[in-house]
């Protein structure tokens, strides 16, 4: 039996290590951004299949959005945090909470919260926009996430931490890994006066 089990886990290594030579031999490029950048395969499932269904299109327009966290949400937040939150918002400049996603072409709200997202844009209340005109032309939409897991990693996009990792940064690593640099769009993103943190 114990003779079994190993001749078993032996073939499953096998196995694997010839599913990756396979795979270093016909696709070393893929191989390798792998090995640097991550594995696309921890991109949630929903992400990756509207990716995939819409990953070609080209990129018209891109449209910053900014919205405050209801109170409903905030108060729960508060109760979560053993009613500190609200305390801790009291002791800063900041009145609200805030969460940012980003429009492509009009029709699609890439964002990010507990995971990121990729679905049909719909509006928030009390939202503020802000159009991003100085883009790349031809740039697809698979394109601007793969430049963003190329600039920073795939963790750093699918870890989310309220502080480092929040919906703003998702959408400044967005932006930057394709070489947008707008100061008007990153101040507006990093909005200090009004907003405390990103959700």
């Amino acid at each position: 039996m114990v003779f079994n089990q190993i001749k078993e886990r032996v073939q499953n290594n096998v196995g694997k290590n010839l599913n990756l030579a396979k795979t270093l031999i016909t696709n070393p490029t893929g191989f390798v951004d792998a090995l640097k950048y991550g594995n696309y395969e921890q991109l949630p499932y929903s992400f990756r299949t509207m990716l995939q269904k819409i990953g070609h299109e080209k990129i018209t327009s891109l449209t910053a959005v900014r919205a405050p966290i209801s109170n409903v949400l905030t108060n729960l937040l508060n109760g979560l945090s053993g009613f500190t939150l609200k305390r801790k918002l009291k002791s800063t400049p900041y009145d609200k909470l805030f969460h940012l996603a980003l429009r492509i072409n009009g029709k699609y709200d890439m964002e990010k919260e507990q995971s990121v997202k990729l679905a049909k844009a719909f509006n928030r209340p009390d939202q503020e926009t802000l159009d991003i005109t100085d883009f790349p032309r031809g740039l697809t939409i698979a394109q601007f996430v793969e430049n963003a897991i190329k600039h920073v990693g795939i963790r750093r996009i699918t870890h989310y931490d309220g502080r480092s990792t929040n919906c703003q940064v998702f959408i400044l690593d967005l932006l930057h890994g394709s070489g947008i640099h707008d100061n008007n769009a990153d101040n507006w993103m990093k909005h200090k006066t009004r907003y405390r943190i990103c959700f």
